[in-house]
C-alpha cells in the first residue's frame, strides 16, 4: 500500500494523537504517503504538521453554538467536498477519526474499492451530548456503517468491549493514546507551583490541570477542599468556564489557588512541582466511564502520582502499577482518600510511577497500531 488518508472534522494544530498515528504509519507501517483531510475555520489551506506530513483543509463554517439542525447542514457540505477531494487523491486506504464523517469514508471505499479504518476517538454515540433522538440516530448510523469498516481501532479496552457486544462484531483493536517519552527520561522535580502559590514545604500539593467545565468534578473538588483546609491544598490550572467560581474560592479558602493556563512547553515545569494529580472525570456517560484520560498518564510521565476514581479502565492502571490512589463517588468517600494520602506513600507511588511509565509509553504502544493495520493485509 502506497497512500493512506486520514479525514476527521478538525484542523491540525492541536491533534497530537492524529500526528502520532501519521508519522507511526509513515515509519514504522512503511507507507511512503500518509495525508490527512480535515477543515480550516476560515478559508480552504494547504499546511505541513507534524514531522513532515501533509495536510488539505476545506472550509468549514464555526457551527458549535448553532442547533443541530445549522450542524448537520454544515456537516453535510463540507462532507460533500471532503468526499470529492478524497476521491480525485484516490488513496489506497482511508482512515476515519469520528463518527461524524463515517459515511463520507464508507462513500469514498464504495467508490475507490480502497480499504477503511475507523479510529473514534471515543465512545461516540455514548458522551455527555448524545442523548435522546441524537443518540439514537448516531446508534442506527455507527451499526448500520461499521460492517463496512475493515478493521476497528479504539482507545480502551472497556469501549472495545462495549463494541463487540452492542454491535455484534469482531473485538476492535486497542491503542492507547500515551504520551511520547524517551527511555528512563526522568522529570526534575521543582517548587515553581509552590513558589508562585506560596504553599509551604510539608503540606501536600494536589493539581488540576486541564479545562475547568462541567463534567470535570471542579464543584466536587472545590466543596471537598473547602471542607479539608490545610495541609491539603489545590491548583486549578487551566482555562474555562468554572474560573469564576475557582477565583471566588481561592479568595476565601487559603487552600485552592488558581493558575491561568500555561503554554504547553511550560506545562511539564509546572506539573511536576505538584505531589498529587487529579483525574477529574465524572461518571456522567458511558464514554468517561470507560475512558482512559491523557492526564493520566501526562502524570506519570511527569513523575508524580494520581488520584482517580474507580472506573474501570483508570482503576485498572492504578491498581496494576501502584502509580496512585482510588476514590469512590461521594464527597465522602474523596474525602476519605484524600485524607489516607501522606508524605510517605506520596514518595512509595512516585517510585512506583517511575517504574510504570517504562510500561505506557507512545514508543511502544505504536507497534500495536501499526500491528492493527497490518492485519487489514494492506501493509
Amino acid at each position: 500500500m502506497s497512500f493512506n488518508l486520514h479525514i476527521y472534522q478538525t484542523g491540525v494544530s492541536h491533534e497530537s494523537r492524529l500526528i502520532r498515528h501519521c508519522e507511526a504509519l509513515r515509519d514504522l507501517g512503511g507507507i511512503p504517503r500518509v495525508e490527512f483531510l480535515g477543515c480550516a475555520a476560515d478559508h480552504d489551506q494547504d499546511v505541513e504538521f507534524g514531522d513532515g506530513l501533509k495536510a488539505r483543509l476545506l472550509y468549514r463554517p464555526d457551527v458549535r453554538h448553532s442547533s443541530l439542525i445549522s450542524k448537520l447542514s454544515a456537516t453535510r457540505r463540507w462532507g460533500r467536498r471532503v468526499a470529492e477531494e478524497a476521491i480525485k487523491m484516490r488513496p489506497d486506504l482511508v482512515t476515519c477519526h469520528s463518527l461524524p464523517v463515517l459515511p463520507v469514508c464508507v462513500h469514498v471505499k464504495k467508490k475507490l474499492g480502497c480499504a477503511l479504518m475507523y479510529e473514534p476517538h471515543e465512545l461516540e454515540t455514548e458522551t455527555i451530548v448524545s442523548r435522546g433522538i441524537r443518540q439514537a440516530i448516531a446508534k442506527r448510523l455507527e451499526k448500520t456503517l461499521i460492517k463496512h469498516c475493515d478493521g476497528i481501532i479504539v482507545v480502551s479496552e472497556g469501549i472495545a468491549d462495549w463494541y463487540s457486544r452492542e454491535y455484534r462484531i469482531d473485538r476492535p483493536s486497542v491503542v492507547r493514546n500515551l504520551p511520547t517519552l524517551e527511555k528512563n527520561e526522568t522529570p526534575v522535580r521543582s517548587s515553581l507551583l509552590r513558589d508562585l502559590h506560596g504553599i509551604p514545604d510539608g503540606e501536600i500539593l494536589f493539581l488540576y490541570q486541564g479545562y475547568v467545565g462541567a463534567g470535570r468534578r471542579v464543584h466536587q473538588y472545590l466543596q471537598v477542599f473547602a471542607e479539608l483546609g490545610c495541609p491539603y491544598h489545590i491548583v486549578f490550572m487551566g482555562n474555562g468556564e468554572l474560573e469564576g467560581e475557582i477565583r471566588a474560592g481561592a479568595a476565601i479558602h487559603d487552600n485552592i489557588h488558581y493558575q491561568e493556563a500555561v503554554p504547553s512547553s511550560e506545562v511539564l515545569t509546572h506539573t511536576v512541582s505538584a505531589d498529587v494529580g487529579l483525574c477529574g472525570v465524572e461518571n456522567a456517560c458511558l464514554s468517561y466511564f470507560f475512558s482512559l484520560p491523557n492526564k493520566l498518564f501526562e502524570f506519570m510521565a511527569s513523575g508524580i502520582p494520581s488520584l482517580v476514581p474507580a472506573y474501570p479502565e483508570m482503576k485498572r492502571v492504578v491498581e496494576s502499577t501502584h502509580c496512585g490512589w482510588v476514590h469512590g463517588e461521594s464527597n465522602e468517600e474523596l474525602v476519605k482518600a484524600i485524607c489516607s494520602i501522606t508524605p510517605a506513600s506520596i514518595d512509595e507511588r512516585r517510585d512506583s510511577t517511575r517504574v510504570a511509565v517504562q510500561h505506557y509509553r507512545w514508543e511502544d504502544e505504536r507497534h500495536k497500531l501499526v500491528d492493527a493495520y497490518a492485519k487489514l493485509g494492506t501493509l
